[in-house]
């Protein structure tokens, strides 16, 4: 049998070990192997995993290449796992990290899918120790942070969404999901495949289906008796970081974004964020907290720093080690031995993330005062003779609404309101778009049309200020001011439109002749010219 044949049906033995299938005791509920210095929060840890098929999406076609119909379930597959906090009675048998490798579904159906995905799982374990298949033997039987399907703490507890980077399962980071559960956490993770196939690539079309699986197990989670939707943060690693940052700009209830060793900061893959449709640095605007390893070479922060909406905190561990901050980091380092002194300094810095991951959801989802006290503390160091970490802080500016939100403050605040915060904001950046233009010439004439005339002025005035080269602005504010009978103003604004018309993108020709002839008639009949004087700016 092959090597990667031998090590897969180790894998397959020691999960179905672990989930009864065998006579070999399984361990009593402990720490966890790779816990190190990690001190356990005040509950339990309890997993459990349910599967669904997404019918909106497919994972397999219909038929094969030659025509023939392919059995079996075609839908995508999601296999969503839960780490919340538990009160286990101390005799339930903790899980082992062969079931994280394959993760034994309630599902029979996912048997074939998730044997994949353990086959995946194989090939990045042998990379991890370098081939060492005693190192990968002794990990399927170490004893994990969790008991599956353990009692659940009473109570509903702030949901937090863990994306793994491309290729990777929830081995990725497991320590840190059972971590987070001992401190009052639910903590929810899915697997990151491809669209049709196991493997996942850096590619956006790769990537937004790795997104649309996160927000497949988000609306799933809300059915966890322990969750509470109201507060969500959500972290990723690598590609999965990035993942989460483009979650967070599409959905308004995320609180927190937790960034472990980001693609945004990539040189290399930073367009997988900016070249989104729905990257906008504005809808960014919730603290953000980034730890990855030694900055430099090709790490490009230009991405973290234009989100000046958000409350950032950009934390560089300057003698990080290779996947220091994940799972696989610590099992490397406990299982094929070597330098103690860099075993230890793993373990500690892992654990320095762990506590600053704790704090920030403390701070953010749970409003702990001392928390924030934490982040903003002095950096600390992983050891007596490492350097200490290079913490970098800023303050998110005020948040301008989106134009969605400036309408409604027009509409339900007024506009004085509503012109408060425009020249507000206009001030810092005189570029900034506030609103949509079409939907702003539409509340104007809702106001003209009530009569509110010098309201209806003001809305018209916001549109041209921020549309300058848009001639329908100026037409609606001439229009505006010659209902007020304020002849100068409308003279003024109908000069303006023959000004722009010419060059305006916005108008096709049957636009440009009604917005013409509008012109033309109200300054030839107003006597204040010819139309060769009329076009003059």
């Amino acid at each position: 049998m092959p090597i990667r044949g031998r090590v897969l049906a180790i894998l397959l033995e020691f999960a179905l070990v672990s989930c009864g299938f065998a006579l070999l005791p399984a361990p009593v509920a402990g720490e966890g192997a790779f816990w190190g210095g990690l001190e356990r929060g005040p509950y339990g840890v309890g997993f459990r995993a349910v599967e669904e098929y997404d019918y909106s999406r497919s994972f397999a076609a219909k038929r094969d290449y030659f025509g023939a119909p392919i059995e079996g379930e075609r839908a995508r597959p999601i296999q969503i796992c839960l780490w919340y906090p538990a009160r286990p009675s101390g005799e339930e048998p903790s899980m082992v990290y062969g079931e994280y490798a394959i993760v034994y579904p309630e599902d029979d159906r996912f048997f074939s899918f998730l044997s994949g995905l353990q086959d995946r799982e194989v090939g990045t374990l042998y990379r991890v120790f370098n081939g060492d298949q005693s190192a990968i033997m002794e990990l399927m039987s170490a004893e994990a942070g969790a008991v599956r399907n353990a009692p659940a703490a009473g109570g509903i507890f702030p949901l937090i969404i863990y994306i793994p980077s491309f290729n990777h399962g929830i081995a990725e980071n497991a320590v840190l999901c059972e971590f987070l559960a001992s401190y009052g956490f639910a903590v929810v993770m899915t697997h990151a495949y491809g669209p049709a196939a196991y493997a996942s690539e850096p590619f956006p079309s790769h990537l937004e289906i790795l997104i649309g699986d996160v927000q497949y197990a988000l609306g799933a989670a809300h059915e966890f008796s322990v969750v509470d939707g109201d507060n969500l943060g959500v972290m990723g690693y690598g590609a999965g970081a990035t993942a989460a940052l483009l979650l967070q700009m599409r959905n308004l209830y995320v609180d927190a974004v937790l960034a472990l060793e980001p693609g945004f900061i990539n040189a290399e893959y930073m367009s997988l964020a900016t070249g989104n449709p729905y990257y906008d640095e504005i809808r960014m605007n919730v603290p953000l907290i980034q730890m990855c390893g030694p900055l430099g070479g090709d790490r490009d922060l230009s991405i973290f720093h234009s989100l000046i909406y958000s409350t950032r905190y950009s934390l560089e561990f300057p003698e990080l080690e290779v996947l220091g901050l994940s799972t696989y980091g610590l099992m490397r380092a406990d299982l094929l031995g070597g330098d103690e002194s860099v075993t230890e300094a793993v373990h500690a810095d892992y654990e320095i993330m762990c506590d600053y991951a704790l704090n920030f959801f403390d701070a953010h989802l749970k409003g702990s005062d001392d928390a924030l006290e934490f982040l903003d503390g002095e950096p600390v160091a992983a050891g007596p003779d490492k350097e200490p970490l290079r913490i970098t802080r800023s303050e998110g500016e005020d948040v301008p609404p989106t134009p969605e939100q400036f309408i409604g403050i027009l509409a339900e605040r007024g506009i004085e309101t509503a012109i408060d915060i425009y020249r507000r904001f206009r001030a810092k950046d005189p570029d900034i778009i506030l609103f949509n233009e079409l939907r702003m010439n539409y509340a104007g004439y809702g106001l003209l049309q009530r009569g509110l005339l010098a309201d209806a002025i003001e809305a018209f005035k916001m549109n041209a200020e921020t549309f300058p080269q848009s001639s329908n602005c100026w037409d609606s504010l001439a229009e505006a001011y010659v209902a007020n009978g304020d002849s100068v103003q409308a003279t003024a604004c109908y000069r303006k439109v023959l000004e722009v018309l010419p060059n305006d993108p916005r108008a096709d020709e049957r636009v440009r002749e009604i917005l013409r002839g509008n012109a033309e008639r109200y300054l030839e009949a107003s006597g204040t010219g010819s139309p060769a004087e009329q076009a003059e700016p």
